[in-house]
């Protein structure tokens, strides 16, 4: 309805089989939103530079008995038994403690012209809901911090990472904060895809006096993990940060500052982030991290327009 459409948010997710997209569909034309929508392309024709690749539409999503937004596609690292996804179920933006777990299983069909099967399941999880934008030292002007929707999701050794922008009162805080939430899943499958899946660990990263924006997870293994995110507030600049969770611990540790904002955000400039970064090193047990923040004057756009900039860092994950 109301097509010609476009996609909105695309989101990225890979395996060993294929390359995944997924979109927020909405008209050109008009007010209508049509769901969710997931592309399957097989990366062996994409590698070759097959001309007109196979691809396979999932249209307009449903879950919890609802037209549902995107989910996020996993970028999937070793041999997963399928791609998954997860999303959130905050339809009405009142906030939610549920989960959406997706599995997309029979996935070599992509590249022989058939169709994958795409199931999903809810589970509880701790609550979320959009937070509140974000104060910044210097400036009446305030940051974006989004939404609560799904940021980036990875598979790592029988696990689903997956994490998201709340807002949350920070311990020893008078004030509601942004934050961020995360969540460690063990899906299940069955005969006809998705049968069940538990949350291992969940919780949240946030700062006392300051906000939290844009967080991405990346695991190892063992169950390491490094958070990347921007983090603001009164008395400090837009700056990039990560946090650090150990194997077996239950929650992260306090953020750690790696690259300190040089002054306010361009206050005619309405928008921030939406989206951080992470990937694992080539070798060893480390993280590439990327985020956006205020960099020196040196580093921002010479024709001044916009002066924001992206944080790239390596972190060790044990």
């Amino acid at each position: 309805p109301g097509c010609p459409c476009f996609g909105d948010q695309p989101r990225l997710g890979v395996d060993r089989t294929n390359l995944y997209v997924t979109t927020d569909e909405f008209s050109i034309l008009g007010p209508q939103f049509n769901g969710g929508q997931v592309y399957a392309l097989p990366k062996s024709e994409l590698i070759a530079g097959v001309p007109s690749p196979h691809v396979v539409h999932f249209p307009n999503l449903h879950i919890a008995g609802q037209l549902s937004g995107a989910p996020q596609p996993a970028l999937s690292t070793g041999t997963p038994p399928a791609e998954f996804f997860l999303s959130q179920l905050d339809f009405a933006g009142s906030g939610d403690h549920r989960l959406g777990v997706w599995a997309m299983t029979q996935r070599d069909a992509v590249a022989h012209g058939g169709v994958p099967r795409l199931t999903s399941t809810v589970i509880g999880s701790e609550a979320y809901s959009i937070p509140p934008p974000s104060p910044q030292k210097g400036a009446i002007s305030t940051i974006d911090s989004g939404d609560d929707r799904m940021q980036q999701v990875e598979f790592m050794n029988g696990s689903v990472w997956g994490e998201l922008g709340t807002a949350l009162r920070p311990a020893g805080d008078s004030s509601t904060r942004a934050g961020a939430a995360w969540f460690q899943v063990r899906p299940q499958l069955g005969a006809h895809g998705i049968a069940g899946a538990s949350i291992l660990r969940q919780g949240y990263v946030s700062q006392t006096g300051e906000n939290v924006l844009y967080p991405a997870v990346q695991p190892d293994a063992a169950g390491n993990a490094a958070m990347v995110f921007s983090i603001t507030g009164t008395d400090r600049f837009p700056s990039a940060a990560y946090a650090s969770l150990k194997a077996g611990a239950a929650a992260f540790g306090a953020p750690v500052v790696v690259a300190a904002g040089s002054g306010p955000y361009d206050p005619n400039a309405t928008r921030w982030g939406d989206y951080s970064f992470a990937v694992p090193a080539l070798s060893g047990d480390e993280a590439w991290l990327s985020t956006e923040y205020m960099p020196p004057r040196k580093s921002q756009t010479t024709t001044g327009a916009r002066n924001w900039g992206t944080r790239v860092f390596e972190v060790a994950l044990s």
